[in-house]
């Protein structure tokens, strides 16, 4: 076989650089749920938001402001982060079983960020898709599978 800068690339004892782009994109999309759980309002108090709530809709009239969402609990966002970043050590750990939890999580977040209409979304779906096409590949396969 000739010798080429790319010839080391799927040895079984390094870190296969598929799956670490896989990696960073995941903790990527969990960066962005922290983001958006942080953005909610849940993480700080939201006293100073009720005030600045209270004096816009005395100004304008209840109508100007909408009321916030209670569609789904912030902590949720956290929560899949959580679980985001452990899959990830899973992924980076060879435990080949975390693809399919990897992206059902991705999706999880995105969702839970759509839902709460964060703008988060939108670079969490793309690091998703970033995150996910390593995975297909017969090389990531062959790596996680090889021991």
């Amino acid at each position: 076989m000739p010798v080429t800068r790319y010839a080391d690339e799927d040895r079984p004892d390094r870190l296969s650089r598929r799956v670490v782009v896989s990696g960073v994109a995941w903790v990527l999309v969990a960066a962005a749920a922290v983001v958006g759980w942080i953005g909610t309002g849940e993480a700080g108090s939201g006293a100073a938001d009720a005030e600045s709530l209270g004096r816009i809709q005395g100004q304008l009239g209840e109508s100007a402001v909408a009321a916030p969402s209670a569609g789904v609990p912030p902590v949720l966002l956290l929560v899949v982060a959580a679980l985001l970043v452990l899959a990830t050590v899973g992924l980076l750990a060879r435990r080949g079983v975390v693809r399919l939890p990897l992206v059902v999580l991705g999706v999880a977040a995105i969702l839970l960020l759509a839902l709460a209409g964060r703008w988060e979304t939108l670079p969490a779906m793309a690091f998703a898709v970033v995150g996910t096409l390593p995975l297909l590949t017969g090389a990531t396969h062959r790596w996680l599978t090889s021991r």
